[in-house]
């Protein structure tokens, strides 16, 4: 699984916590999450392409 994906993966499932009704402890955790997936992605986006 390459960097971008597991990134757009983090984001997803930080939106999951935050969207869920369930608890209020993922709730609280789906922002960081969210968060520190957002800046992983753009960290990934802006490193040189691996392609030749």
């Amino acid at each position: 699984m390459n960097a971008e994906r597991l990134a757009l993966s983090a984001m997803a499932f930080g939106l999951l916590l935050i969207i869920q009704p369930w608890t209020h402890a993922g709730f609280v955790a789906g922002f960081p999450i969210t968060l520190l997936s957002i800046l992983a992605y753009n960290f990934v986006a802006r490193r040189p392409s691996e392609d030749p």
